[in-house]
């Protein structure tokens, strides 16, 4: 064979797309369980994003019979537009003292939930947490080990993680159909200074965690077990224009064998969109789409390419999921997908990920177990 028989075509040259065979889709387990009995639950925290998780309740026709707020009238407002016959109070030991519950959804601020999740563990109830889980790895730790004690579920609303299409190439991933994971890349620019005049224009890591989180998530549910992780992040200058924290922020996490590269600009005015590849040696799947709901999900294989027609949105399918997850696996004694203590690893790349951005340096997953003090507004 001569040297010239070696040289890339022009279409290698040129990066041309090869044309391959389509293929079916591999059949996955990414719905969440299908809950086919009564259900009561409890919410503790009625802000803005309780209706979400109302609304995503009452599609699937559970009750929540308790509200809890610390402004009843909040708390009366929510029931009357979802649930008017539910019991409505501002303390929490009401709700701590029903019986025949099956969950309590605490969605409160995260610097008051620690105190409601314990206590609500202590009087024997499985517990669903709001996300971000805990603010200090010591505190989610003791919290999980007082569930265990109790013989209940702590999981966490970790929504994200019943989106159709991150639901399902995490199915693909744990099923060994890519083979070992090389690359994860996710890339969002979206609109979110709609934060201008709340508490949330004042956490200078508004992308990096409060909304960072789902992305964290996700790869550390895609990470090998036990990996050497190291994380490398920066975060854009404030918004001074907007009166905002930085809204752009980037992260790249580093393992033996892969690479994870995470891309976040929450100031893009006009237009959007949302972009997620993995990268195995066996294969490959792309999702992209103008944002979080609408995407469009393409598996390459060896074998070809398939296009899943997936069922569902993340809003409110992926808040379903959470509860769903919980409930199921309270009944099963399975571990849930969504568990507190799975969640952890979640918070230590995030941290890590905030401590790089102040140091400039990269940090070890697992060696910054909190967040520095006053990262969250006091009301946020």
């Amino acid at each position: 064979m001569s040297k010239t028989d070696t040289l890339p075509t022009d279409d290698q040259y040129a990066l041309v797309a090869a044309t391959v065979a389509d293929i079916e889709a591999p059949e996955l387990p990414y719905a969440p369980p299908a809950i086919e009995r009564d259900v009561m639950i409890a919410l503790i925290g009625c802000g803005g994003i309780a209706s979400t998780h109302l609304a995503a309740y009452q599609s699937r026709g559970w009750k929540v019979v308790a509200f809890c707020d610390i402004d009843k009238n909040r708390a009366q407002s929510r029931a009357d537009q979802f649930f008017p016959d539910a019991l409505v109070t501002d303390n929490p030991e009401d709700i701590f003292a029903l019986g025949d519950l099956d969950a309590i959804d605490i969605a409160t601020h995260t610097r008051h939930r620690p105190p409601l999740l314990r206590r609500a563990i202590e009087c024997g109830h499985h517990v669903l947490s709001q996300k971000p889980f805990v603010t200090d790895i010591t505190v989610g730790e003791e919290l999980i080990a007082i569930a265990k004690d109790k013989c209940v579920m702590l999981c966490v609303n970790q929504n994200g993680r019943f989106a159709p299409h991150l639901s399902y190439i995490r199915e693909l991933v744990t099923s060994g159909t890519l083979g070992s994971i090389t690359g994860i890349h996710t890339q969002i620019h979206w609109n979110h200074t709609w934060i201008a005049g709340t508490p949330f224009a004042k956490m200078r890591d508004i992308v990096l965690y409060d909304f960072g989180i789902h992305w964290f998530d996700f790869v550390a549910s895609l990470l090998p077990v036990d990996a050497d992780v190291t994380v490398t992040a920066f975060r854009g200058d404030p918004r001074e224009d907007l009166g905002l924290p930085p809204l752009e922020a980037t992260a790249v996490v580093e393992w033996p064998g892969g690479r994870a590269t995470m891309s976040f600009d929450a100031g893009c005015l006009y237009g959007s969109g949302d972009s997620t590849t993995v990268i195995g040696t066996d294969g490959s799947v792309t999702s992209t789409g103008p944002d979080l709901g609408t995407q469009t999900l393409s598996v390459h294989l060896k074998s070809g390419r398939a296009t899943p027609n997936l069922e569902g949105k993340w809003f409110n399918d992926g808040f379903a999921g959470t509860m769903a997850e919980l409930l199921d696996a309270s009944t099963t004694g399975r571990t849930a997908r969504n568990g507190a203590e799975g969640n952890l690893r979640s918070l230590m790349l995030c941290f890590a990920a905030i401590e790089s951005a102040n140091t400039g340096c990269p940090v070890k997953m697992g060696s910054i177990t909190r967040l520095p003090a006053g990262a969250i507004p006091e009301n946020a």
